[in-house]
């Protein structure tokens, strides 16, 4: 009838009206990205990115991702942040779930040192495979410049991962080393009981580590990262189908967060009290060792005093720079945060084949290491952009060079090193471009440089 035809019309033009709106709008975002981008390429970090329109682009395919829990936050983010995420649904662009992968992993590392570096431990749990059912232990000790490892045998020997217990590696004959959370985002404790090995040197240990998280204190990868600064990291590859493949298929998510706390440690027969300065990260999704080419990881340092940038006092530095096959060149992912849980993100930071060239661009074989002898110097400077109006100069005394700890290991297939040692950090805050100083600070944490040994796959 004439009158249900007028009906459809109107609703046609009210569709056809909220469609063109929809556009305007879409055009007005995308126009406010492209000058955004603009900007961005006046800062005096990496990565170069690929043009403003790509770079653009490439902030939107990075923020498709998380857009959920941007718009309507994490609905029981205590759940999300500690919690086993073998059954996490974690869907990245249409691809598999993670844990059907054989390249899942969930990693649960502890990280703690005392103020004058005396003492300092380091623990992982890392559930690999599929289901996250193979577990990777880690656990050492430095109390007084003597290194307590797990027994040799200690990783091979490790049962595999008994859902029910969650946070447990037990190898029969050498020890279990256990964690559980007693609060979330707010305590942890850390338990080894078995045998430790100096060299030849072999004692019984009983070990209880509290480690009390600052509730607020907390950067989410996912959540924190900046987007165009990510953006423009994507647009320094081609972008060809196996670009996208791989894209699709490396998606992982990460919580990291600053504590302190106090060891408790039988060590043979010498008992060990100490107070220490620590973090807890947590990390899940796609983690093919053989699709990175390096990698930077700083877990959360605290800052001395807390650096105040416009009203801020922020207390903790965290970040990770990285290389990842043919989908990112020059990633700077991390920020400050202060103690309420405000994040200053990073928007870039200088380049490792920069920093650190000799290091970026060895190349080796499974089972022998690059770090030692390409990081030797133990000495690094670069620039990290915050945001549009400050850059942050970091100065680091690293290792041996300066008598700190460091040590290195492998993954299990000898593919790949990770290289950490005990950092001394130096904090300069400047305006940009004026460059005009705003606030410095200190720093004592850890420093873990990862390097493929073998060359790149496809990315799995």
């Amino acid at each position: 009838t004439a009158a249900a035809a007028a009906v459809c019309v109107s609703l046609m033009k009210k569709i056809g009206a909220a469609a063109a709106a929809a556009v305007a709008a879409a055009g007005v975002g995308f126009y406010r990205l492209l000058e955004l981008a603009k900007q961005y390429q006046g800062l005096p970090v990496d990565p170069k990115g690929g043009g403003p329109v790509k770079d653009s682009l490439g902030a939107v395919l990075v923020s498709i991702p998380s857009w959920r829990e941007k718009l309507f936050g994490i609905p029981n983010v205590q759940s999300y942040a500690e919690e086993f995420h073998v059954n996490y649904d974690l869907p990245a662009f249409g691809s598999p779930l993670p844990r059907t992968s054989p390249f899942f992993a969930e990693n649960f590392y502890f990280w703690g040192n005392s103020v004058d570096g005396e003492f300092l431990f380091t623990a992982r749990l890392a559930f690999q495979g599929v289901d996250g059912l193979d577990i990777w232990p880690w656990f050492q000790i430095v109390w007084k410049g003597e290194k307590w490892d797990l027994p040799t045998g200690f990783a091979n020997a490790t049962l595999q991962h008994d859902q029910t217990i969650r946070f447990r590696a037990q190898a029969p004959g050498f020890g279990v080393l256990e964690f559980s959370c007693g609060t979330p985002l707010q305590h942890w404790q850390l338990r080894y009981n078995g045998t430790l090995t100096n060299g030849a040197k072999e004692v019984p240990v009983d070990a209880t580590i509290e480690l009390d998280l600052v509730p607020e204190n907390v950067f989410m990868y996912h959540l924190h990262m900046d987007a165009m600064s990510m953006g423009r990291s994507l647009a320094s590859v081609p972008w060809n189908p196996e670009f996208f493949t791989n894209l699709r298929s490396q998606r992982q998510e990460r919580v990291s967060s600053l504590g302190g706390g106090l060891a408790t440690i039988q060590l043979g027969s010498e008992d060990v009290d100490v107070a220490f300065d620590g973090s807890r990260d947590h990390n899940w999704g796609i983690r093919n060792w053989r699709f990175m080419w390096r990698y930077i990881y700083i877990p959360p340092v605290k800052i001395t005093p807390p650096l105040k940038i416009a009203g801020v006092e922020y207390n903790s530095f965290i970040g990770s720079l990285v290389e990842y096959g043919n989908v990112m060149k020059d990633a700077a992912i991390g920020g400050l945060v202060s103690q309420g849980g405000q994040v200053l993100s990073f928007s870039g930071a200088t380049s490792m084949r920069k920093f650190a060239p000799q290091w970026f661009e060895a190349k080796s074989s499974p089972g022998v290491g690059i770090g030692d002898a390409t990081l030797a110097a133990g000495e690094f400077e670069l620039k990290i952009g915050l945001g549009l109006k400050y850059v942050l100069t970091v100065k680091v005394q690293r290792g041996q060079k300066f008598g700190m700890w460091q040590h290195s290991f492998y993954t299990p297939d000898k593919n790949f090193e990770i290289h950490e040692a005990l950092t001394r950090w130096q904090f300069s805050v400047a305006t940009h471009p004026e460059g005009d100083s705003v606030a410095s600070a200190t720093g004592l944490g850890m420093m873990e440089f990862g390097a493929n040994l073998v060359g790149l796959d496809n990315g799995g």
